[in-house]
């Protein structure tokens, strides 16, 4: 419900979730929809190791679903439904990944009003409902009727793969479109999840300004953790006591040095460099302790005990010392805003910046999304590409796998750091991790980008097809779990956001061209956007990117 990753949510409201029953519970669903009174159920969860059981919701059955493919973790003999939310105990919405941060309402409250818990459903009278409600937080009274545009929808999904396969985030566009509030959004801000921090890109932000700088107060020095120090130190602790961290947003990025600014941290963000570059040495650890014991209170959810977080900041900073210093955890994200009106008059970000997001243009809320595939995706591309991006034998696929499981190969500080915040997707890959199907469109056009790019003299590198490989790998095993973009809204944005932004680096050759009356790099792009307009439409992310990239810079 909270993430809104499946498919089938897509054009449901914000509180609508799928639930379902055994058929040999069917009984339960026969009055849906039938004598026309609202079906309310109340989801207990049994207890389990990781936690107690309790009360966890309540909503109301709306309408059945049929769903293609898998959707539950196991067993065929489930019948789904959509479930509309009214109410959670504390934590559950807030964390619905980790059972350990739920306040469940327990067995004895239940008994209290005059409910037993029974194996299997069970029926219960108004008087009870009403008694379960009031112990239970009302989280959606505002009309949920109207249902939420769709492209916001699946931009955020877009955003959430791309996060999902390893890469930061970079969301360019017009002023106004919603870009800072995306990013907000998606580095946990709404949640309040510690780690998240907001950095606002002046003159005058300086890498100490980040870490860690000295003020003066009543003529005494005092030692300031800075706002990436503090968002790394508190995404540690939320990833070892298994909460998704909080992340840093770089708002309006473009208007400071940035690769001098993030300093250690830059080499950091590259994945593979993680565990071996630490952005805060070992001199400044005590601080560190310091920051986390005093901040205990914002961990203390569900099970957890004070103690027992107060235990693990300490074997974390005791980590620490003993790596040399503070790294990036696997799990942890840059986000990043850019206006591109005045990107020419701003500091130009550098290829190994971008290298290292996922570019991705936010359009403005009136624009239309559509994605149309008039053709079938165009097979006279670089077809050595496209055999690199397709073949699980070659080296782009292998260094795909390798960055999505580099926690195998290079340990993490805490066993439940992994490079892709969603856990088990890739704990036991099929034999062909690449639905090539779903991707092919996708592949059929980089290679066809690739081949234009090499009649420009312009060497994209095997970076991008990697990421392309992990977009497509991480995309693949979402679909087995019925969460997915459509063939040709996934093309779209693998080319929009891994592919076309490289070509950036054509703008001086574009002006140069525009200044002598030559045409011919003008011309190539020209050809991609036909290809784009034929394959994905000129509502389409990539036709927006290219039509940006003409623009006089």
């Amino acid at each position: 419900m909270k993430e809104r990753l499946s498919d089938a949510l897509r054009r449901k409201p914000e509180n609508w979730m799928i639930w379902g029953v055994n058929k040999q519970h069917q009984w339960v669903l026969e009055q849906l929809g039938g004598s026309g009174e609202e079906l309310e159920f109340f989801i207990y969860v049994v207890q389990k190791t990781e936690m107690k059981g309790g009360l966890a919701l309540y909503g109301i059955a709306r309408e059945r679903i049929e769903l293609n493919g898998r959707y539950w973790p196991v067993g065929e003999g489930w019948l789904p439904f959509y479930l509309e939310v009214k109410g959670t105990a504390p934590g559950v919405l807030e964390n619905p990944e980790n059972p350990r941060a739920w306040n469940l309402i327990p067995l004895e409250e239940l008994r209290k009003v005059g409910v037993e818990i029974r194996q299997g459903p069970q029926k219960i009278n108004q008087q009870q409902a009403q008694k379960l409600r009031n112990l239970l937080q009302i989280k959606f009274q505002e009309d949920t009727s109207s249902v939420p545009p769709l492209f916001p929808q699946v931009l955020t999904l877009m955003c959430k793969i791309a996060l999902l396969s390893g890469k930061n985030l970079l969301l360019v566009g017009a002023p106004g479109v919603g870009k800072t509030k995306l990013a907000l959004k998606l580095a946990g801000a709404e949640e309040h999840l510690p780690g998240f921090e907001l950095v606002t890109c002046r003159e005058g932000l300086t890498y100490d300004r980040l870490v860690a700088y000295y003020t003066v107060s009543d003529e005494t020095p005092k030692l300031v953790l800075g706002p990436l120090t503090r968002s790394v130190a508190f995404a540690w602790l939320s990833v070892a006591l298994g909460f998704r961290p909080g992340w840093l947003v770089l708002d309006e990025v473009n208007r400071v040095n940035i690769e001098v600014v993030l300093g250690e941290a830059f080499t950091a963000m590259d994945i593979e460099h993680r565990m071996v570059t630490p952005i805060l040495e070992r001199a400044l650890l005590g601080e560190i302790k310091k920051l986390l014991e005093g901040s205990v209170g914002l961990f203390v959810k569900g099970m957890l005990s004070e103690e027992e977080v107060r235990e693990e900041a300490e074997r974390l900073v005791k980590k620490f010392r003993e790596s040399g210093g503070m790294p990036l955890p696997y799990a942890y994200r840059f986000l990043a805003t850019m206006n591109m009106y005045d990107r020419a008059q701003l500091y130009r970000l550098g290829y190994a910046f971008l290298r290292r997001f996922a570019q991705v243009y936010v359009p403005s809320p009136y624009e239309e999304y559509k994605v149309e595939a008039k053709e079938k995706p165009p097979e006279d591309g670089n077809e050595t590409v496209y055999q690199l991006l397709t073949d699980e034998k070659k080296d782009v696929v292998k260094q795909a796998l390798k960055e999505l499981t580099i926690h195998k190969h290079t340990p993490s500080l805490v066993e439940s750091d992994d490079p892709i915040p969603l856990p088990g997707l890739l704990s036991r890959p099929p034999a062909n991790v690449l639905n090539i199907q779903l991707c092919e469109r996708g592949f059929r056009l980089v290679a066809k980008v690739y081949d234009e790019s090499e009649q420009m003299n312009l060497e994209l590198g095997l970076s991008p097809l990697v990421d392309c490989a992990k977009l497509c790998i991480v995309s693949s095993m979402l679909h087995s779990r019925g969460i997915t973009l459509s063939e040709a809204e996934l093309a779209d944005f693998m080319l929009s956001s891994l592919v076309l932004p490289q070509l950036g680096v054509l703008a001086p050759r574009l002006r140069a061209e525009k200044l002598l009356g030559e045409e011919s790099i003008s011309k190539k792009i020209n050809d991609l956007l036909n290809h784009v307009e034929k394959n994905l439409g000129k509502s389409s992310l990539s036709y927006r990117v290219l039509r940006w990239l003409k623009q006089p810079l």
